[in-house]
């Protein structure tokens, strides 16, 4: 019993690819025309694209999410300085009170991160849905997956590939977060979209999109776009020399420059240098540790951080603990496990051998997408992170997706025709093409409980900070919040959250300093001061001077 337990998970894709083979094979099937339709309209990515918008909206429950990790709440805040008009805000006053991860708050407040995905939340803050956008991210990269796996392939291949990327259990609660890979993904699969039609009309408007679409994600994350660029870069220099269109690439160039000249204005805004970034000379005030390279830089940070800072310092040391040249081979293997463990969970290796089969089965524009997705494995091979922080390698599941469906396409396509007598041909006729569509509603079955976990999970660790939320939510009035940690309280949780306007914000957020209080109190002395004690989950009004108001 205890065999058929462990081997069940490596069963079972194969008995869903026989039992859809078999099923295929043995249904009556007078006029298979409506198979080979099936997915083909134009419609058909728009419905992909709706869907995964839908399903992201069920997981996250609400247009206006609580950010849950620190990078989120730096992300909402550069988008709403930008939604108002402004770069950058005004340092703040006494800065130790307001201390933010990932964000300055002297002598200027800005986030650390670059401006792309800032700027492309903005219309959903101006709307009061901040959730909107990485939606309709979400939206586009399942409709641009669909498309073009159908394009390389067939379109029930396209939406089995989908799915598959939709429902990856490693990932699926990666595409509801503040997080700019919702937005560097789909710019990925446009840039591939764009090369793909470059390459077959050989138009300088594609070459241009191309190179929009490569600077719009460096613009969004740098060291990603680096990913992308090395197999684009070949392809294309190839392209070109082949065609002797030095001038369509001299084009191509200028439009990325505009794209991603904003850097540098951005670059002498936060850190008065135009070479400068924001996350370097962040690196550099708050966590000398958390930058590229193989060597820890033990110097301390430069400005004195509250606990739940220094921690982050501590953490964020242990990955760079052995992260030496000669180690690189074992972490690419891990991370590459850890890659493939998000995208196929328990199945890892059934789906691992019908990926090799699809890849061996594609053509070169599918080996360009896994060529892609090795880039961007190997490219932060330069930079220590926790081995299951994978978010970083969101952009390659995609292309893993596309080729393990086009190899459980191939293998159950095949199996249909053999079974029913009709050659040995993969899934080109009716049946191999019905085999392939009842995989994908077996994964459409699957993936309803696939969800419904996602979502009790996004209920369940946005817990802690919506109750936060709920809590002072009901204050009268402007107010303080001193918020006094515990002394188990895990850095990742960060309730600070400086808003992009003081004056007009309801509720300050800001360290609790104990006897130093009074400092801040005194500067706003129409805003109602309260301690919440998180050990108690107790908010405490406090008088002016910082001490707690009478029966309290």
């Amino acid at each position: 019993m205890s065999l058929l337990y462990t081997a069940g998970p490596l069963l079972l894709p194969l008995g869903l690819v026989l039992t859809a083979a078999l099923v295929a094979a043995h249904l009556p099937l007078q006029d298979g025309g409506w198979i080979e339709r099936l997915g083909g309209g134009r419609w058909a990515p728009w419905i992909a694209g709706a869907v995964t918008t839908l399903v992201c909206a069920v997981i996250w429950g609400s247009p206006a999410p609580v950010a849950i990790i620190h990078d989120e709440a730096a992300y909402l805040l550069q988008a709403r300085l930008l939604a108002a008009g402004h770069l950058v805000g005004p340092g703040r006053t006494l800065p130790e009170f307001f201390e933010q991860f990932h964000v300055f708050v002297t002598p200027v407040l800005a986030a650390k991160y670059p401006l792309g995905f800032g700027l492309a939340l903005v219309p959903g803050i101006w709307l009061g849905w901040p959730a909107l956008m990485p939606l309709l991210f979400n939206g586009l990269a399942g409709g641009l997956l669909f498309a073009l796996v159908r394009r390389l392939s067939a379109p029930g291949c396209g939406a089995l590939a989908w799915l598959l990327w939709l429902l990856a259990p490693g990932t699926i609660t990666y595409h509801t977060a503040y997080l700019s890979e919702t937005l560097s993904g789909p710019l990925w699969l446009l840039a591939w979209w764009a090369l793909l039609e470059w390459r077959l009309t050989g138009e300088r408007r594609w070459l241009v999109g191309l190179s929009v679409a490569v600077a719009a994600c460096a613009l969004t994350r740098p060291l990603t776009a680096v990913a992308l660029a090395i197999p684009t870069g070949l392809v294309v220099l190839m392209g070109v020399y082949r065609r002797q269109r030095w001038l369509d690439l001299l084009a191509a160039g200028a439009a990325g420059l505009v794209v991603i000249s904003p850097l540098f204005y951005q670059n002498y805004r936060v850190t008065g240098d135009w070479r400068v970034t924001p996350w370097e000379r962040y690196a550099d005030i708050y966590a000398p540790v958390d930058r590229p390279g193989f060597t820890i830089d033990s110097a301390p940070p430069q400005r004195a951080l509250p606990k739940d800072m220094r921690d982050y310092i501590v953490t964020f040391t242990e990955p760079h603990v052995g992260f030496v040249p000669r180690n690189l081979p074992g972490i690419f293997v891990e991370r590459s496990h850890q890659v493939l463990h998000d995208a196929w969970g328990e199945w890892l290796l059934p789906l691992a051998l019908f990926a090799v089969l699809g890849l061996m089965a594609s053509g070169r524009e599918l080996w360009f997408g896994m060529a892609s997705a090795l880039s961007l494995v190997l490219v932060h091979l330069v930079f220590a992170h926790p081995l299951n922080w994978s978010l970083y390698y969101q952009e390659g599941q995609p292309p893993l997706a596309a080729v393990t469906a086009t190899g459980l396409a191939v293998v159950a396509g095949s199996l249909a025709n053999r079974m029913g007598r009709r050659g040995a041909s993969p899934a080109i006729t009716p049946r191999g093409t019905l085999a392939v569509w009842l995989m994908v509603g077996c994964a459409v079955a699957t993936g309803v409980p696939i969800v419904r976990a996602a979502r009790e999970r996004e209920v369940h660790v946005s817990a802690y900070h919506q109750a936060f939320h709920d809590l002072i939510s009901g204050l009268p009035g402007p107010s303080i919040v001193f918020v006094r940690y515990s002394r188990v309280h895990p850095f990742w949780n960060s309730l600070i959250d400086n808003p992009p306007d003081l004056d007009r914000a309801p509720t300050w957020l800001v360290h609790d300093r104990g006897t130093e209080n009074h400092r801040l109190i005194e500067l706003a002395p129409r805003r109602t001061p309260y301690l919440y004690v998180e050990q108690r989950k107790e908010l405490i009004q406090l008088n002016p001077d910082g001490s707690p108001a009478s029966g309290q």
